[in-house]
């Protein structure tokens, strides 16, 4: 019998026996649909996995934070607020990191110093309100790869390549709620609360609010921001005095304001031409990755524009001021910046204090005309911070002041205001933190003994060997689906076909006495078998693909859902997902159920397709 033939037969087969056929048809068409959508968004899992958990864990086990800051443990112990008050000698110093260097295995590190400017902002991120970025960083392209696989190679006249921290994507904002006046009485403070509960009640009752800025990351990254380095910005709108049981925030009125803004003015431009450091630097940047964990709150840029940055930075200081003479009296009195002694460079807010947040950061500078010491009722001097002055003192002997310098810039005798834009990268760098890169994963352990024994106390609480479990789990899913495949594929035809071979057997009879021989019967079986599989399958793959569209954003939120209150709860490794990640199509595997499909359909089929071959047509129409 022709094979075009058969195919006629099964043809016309399939439109006189419909709801027959349909046995077959149907689940084969929801195993194969069921096959692309678990098989698909198993691998979708599996890389979002890898990308923001396995991936990104492998890749950072590459990475060392070596802190010279050890915080103190106990319930309701502030870490952040820690690390911010004990700076001291112990910080790294380029000594360190050449020696860091030498270890085996060590393919990069750093000092992870900030760039010694105090006001960041963009108003790029979230339309209408200004966002102040904190810490932000140089970083060389080779520890860069650790957090983006975007370019970070600084190219004049192109966007600069930015790592924004997701800490930072906050703003803040003044909240009275009618009110002119608000008293913040810290004899309500309870010791049983603990300090972070205490400091929250606080910052709840502030007029000064902050709110986490909504971003998509899919958006965000890959766009383009305007960031304001330096200038000045509005003045104060609130003063705050000192009383008996806490501090009294009083809102300035308009007129105050006014009157507040001329006096800086009138301040500054004395030695200075007012508008010009009024004006920040403002450069482009392209967002090329975001961090979000809760252990790294620093944004990085590329190291080569951040010496750029801060030498045009002080420059535009030098060209801003006249030709009056400050007397040294008022430097780092009435006019304060950075201070240089010979050897460090210190101060600035952004150096020091990056991502610390709370009440401190609200109420800073806020000294001036209108700010009130409760016991002398006497007004505090003036003092303006100058965006880019750098102030030369003598070098003091011995660190016994180290936190002040560090934050508010040494102390010493002022010498005057030291002319070289180029100080940054003349300065020693230190830092408490250091960033090490290694060669491979397997070359931690080494690289860690190595650094104990050169001294740099360092305990490694890496947890891949977990991840490493968790890869497996996923990659387990996948062979389960295929072998279920297999037998689900194999029970429905075999089953199916010999209910077809069970119901045909008339027919097979009437083919039997015109003279079909008994491999035409088994090809005709076979063929039926096949065809209505292919139609299953083809019916399949069109409602796979289908849900595997339909259903990325469910899954990514349930996903994203499950890794919060799991993974992200003890490791602090991932990162969001988007809806895209979990709308691809396992190609491979459904290649793989394709194959599987066909291979299984025509060895299975030759059993029920033999055992029709083998009825007698006398028998056959004699059942009937």
């Amino acid at each position: 019998m022709k094979f075009s033939y058969i195919n006629k037969i099964n043809l016309k087969k399939l439109k006189l026996y419909r709801g027959k056929s349909l046995f077959l048809i149907i689940p084969i068409t929801l195993l194969m649909t069921l096959g692309v959508l678990i098989s698909s968004q198993s691998a979708n899992i599996m890389t979002a996995s890898e990308d923001v958990i396995l991936g990104t864990a492998k890749e950072q086990s590459r990475l060392i934070e070596l802190s010279s800051v050890q915080t103190a443990g106990g319930p309701g112990q502030n870490e952040d607020f820690v690390r911010m008050i004990r700076g001291g000698s112990s910080d790294y110093k380029t000594g360190d990191l050449e020696t860091v260097k030498t270890i085996d295995n060590v393919e990069a590190a750093s000092l992870n110093v900030a760039v010694p400017i105090d006001r960041v902002i963009t108003e790029d991120i979230y339309t209408g309100n200004a966002i102040t970025l904190n810490s932000i960083k140089g970083i060389n392209e080779d520890l860069a790869a650790l957090y983006t696989e975007e370019d970070f190679h600084y190219i004049t006249g192109e966007p600069i390549p930015i790592i924004l921290n997701a800490n930072s994507l906050t703003y803040q904002y003044e909240d009275w709620a009618g009110r002119d006046e608000v008293a913040i009485d810290f004899t309500q403070a309870r010791p049983s609360r603990g300090m972070e509960e205490n400091i929250e009640n606080i910052q709840n009752n502030l007029p000064f609010k902050t709110e986490a800025v909504t971003y998509e990351k899919d958006e965000l990254v890959g766009s383009e921001i305007m960031i304001e380095f330096g200038g000045l910005g509005d003045v104060q709108s609130f003063e705050q005095e000192f009383t008996g049981s806490g501090i009294l925030f009083r809102k300035l009125t308009d007129e105050q304001i006014q009157t507040a803004e001329q006096e800086r003015a009138d301040a500054i431009g004395k030695y200075w031409d007012y508008q010009e450091i009024k004006t920040p630097l403002a450069y482009t940047f392209k967002v090329v990755g975001i961090l979000e964990n809760d252990t790294n709150f620093s944004t990085y840029i590329p190291d080569q524009f951040a010496s750029l940055l801060v030498k045009n930075y002080i420059q535009n200081q030098i060209d801003s001021r006249n030709d009056a003479e400050i007397s040294t009296d008022e430097l780092n009195s009435t006019y304060t910046g950075l201070t240089y002694d010979g050897l460090e460079l210190n101060g600035g807010g952004n150096a020091t204090i990056g991502g610390i947040g709370g009440v401190g950061s609200m109420m800073r500078s806020v000294g001036g005309p209108n700010a009130l010491n409760q016991d002398t009722q006497q007004e505090i001097q003036a003092s303006y911070s100058i965006p880019g002055l750098v102030i030369e003192t003598e070098r003091e002997e011995g660190d016994t002041d180290a936190f002040r310098s560090r934050i508010f810039g040494g102390s010493g005798t002022v010498i005057g205001i030291y002319p070289n834009a180029s100080v940054f990268d003349e300065a020693v760098k230190s830092s408490d933190t250091m960033l090490i890169k290694i060669s491979n994963t397997e070359s931690r352990n080494q690289v860690v003994k190595d650094l104990n024994d050169l001294g740099f106390a360092y305990q490694d609480l890496n947890d891949l060997e977990v991840f490493s479990e968790l890869q497996s789990t996923l990659n387990n899913v996948t062979s389960i689906l295929t072998i279920s495949f297999i037998i689900l594929s194999a029970i429905i035809i075999i089953l199916t076909m010999g209910k077809f071979v069970s119901d045909s057997k008339k027919e097979i009879g009437v083919f039997r006495a015109i003279g079909a021989t008994k491999r035409d019967i088994k090809q005709l079986f076979m063929s039926q078998a096949i065809m209505y599989t292919l139609i299953g399958y083809l019916l399949g793959s069109i409602l796979g693909v289908s849900f595997v569209l339909l259903i990325s954003k469910p899954v990514q939120l349930w996903f994203d859902s499950f890794i919060k209150n799991t993974v992200e709860e003890t490791f602090a490794v991932v990162q969001h997902t988007s809806a895209g990640t979990f709308a691809g199509i396992d190609w491979q595997m459904f290649g793989v159920y394709t194959v599987l499909l066909i291979v299984i359909a025509v060895i299975v089929s030759i059993i029920p397709a033999t055992r029709a071959s083998k009825i007698s047509p006398v028998q056959a129409i004699s059942n009937e």
